[in-house]
């Protein structure tokens, strides 16, 4: 059984990752059935990376980076040595970019065989990150919980905190606990106080959505969709935005509070919960059960 999910992805070629602590499943049927093809012991896996090309990477809490170039069916490893990374991100360019909890971002140009720091010209360096995203611009977007939203160009390191007068007004004094990009290139950000805000603009301002979503388990979660759709979740809803995190309407869980949300590149929506994960093929209207091919649970 498949307990414990923390984060699901989906491949280019359409392929859904989903992993739990210890273990990373697959599934090439929108989630109707899964497998296992990664395992971690000592417990710990990080969220999986893709870059341009295809290729997956997974980090262990062993301080390995697992590789994968067929979509997930066969894996190498590569010793991170000394490094233990807290997040990846591929940038546009193919190359992978990691971030050492200590606040130091490295970058590999071969698919993480060889890492170099990434010298730090200017400003204050975030910390704690919990998140970390390229936007269609190719700017590196790395979320901080305490210190909010930090942006750097591609091809430079000078560190810019996105924390103008508009953002400060609407940030203090939340913590960022979710960043997430659209494919229409929107930024959105979920707080630790049920805040979302907004932004159009690659970040330079923001737009605090009067709607506030009451409620979580564990950190709050936000997930960019395909065109300029975003989800979310409360105890008692799921909530879907079509237009960039402007408006939201709200579905009712088919299996208590949920504790996992993902869109397939298909527009089908994916929904983790207390006896499995649950699918919609409707915007969320109707879901029905996905995961009775090896008795999930507690998703």
């Amino acid at each position: 059984a498949i307990v414990n999910c923390t984060h699901v992805v989906t491949t280019r070629g359409g392929i859904m990752l989903l992993s739990t602590r210890d273990t990373l499943f697959r599934s090439d049927n929108n989630g109707a059935s899964w497998r296992p093809v990664l395992h971690s012991w000592p417990p710990g896996l990080y969220p999986p990376c893709i870059d341009t090309s295809g290729t997956i990477f997974v980090v262990t809490v062993g301080k390995d980076l697992k590789v994968s170039t067929d979509q997930g069916l066969s894996w190498s490893s590569r010793s991170l040595v000394a490094m233990e990374f807290s997040s990846l991100a591929a940038a546009p360019d193919g190359s992978l970019y990691g971030y050492v909890w200590r606040g130091e971002l490295f970058r590999s140009e071969d698919r993480g065989a060889v890492w170099t720091l990434v010298p730090r010209k200017g400003g204050t360096a975030p910390s704690y990150v919990t998140c970390m995203e390229f936007d269609p611009g190719g700017r590196l977007l790395v979320g901080d919980f305490y210190d909010g939203l930090f942006r750097i160009p591609a091809d430079s390191i000078a560190w810019q905190q996105l924390r103008g007068s508009s953002l400060d007004q609407l940030w203090y004094p939340r913590y960022l606990a979710e960043l997430a990009i659209s494919d229409a290139g929107t930024l959105a950000v979920r707080t630790d106080r049920d805040a979302l805000l907004y932004s159009n603009d690659g970040g330079r301002s923001w737009l605090l959505n009067p709607k506030r979503f009451f409620g979580s388990w564990g950190n709050p979660v936000l997930k960019g969709g395909r065109s300029d759709a975003f989800l979310t979740y409360t105890v008692d809803s799921v909530f879907i935005s079509d237009d960039g995190a402007v408006s939201w309407r709200s579905r009712a869980p088919p299996d208590g509070p949920p504790h996992a949300v993902l869109q397939t590149r298909s527009g089908a929506i994916l929904l983790g919960g207390s006896t499995g994960v649950f699918r919609s093929a409707d915007g969320g209207r109707t879901f029905l059960p996905a995961s009775a091919s090896l008795g999930i649970h507690s998703v």
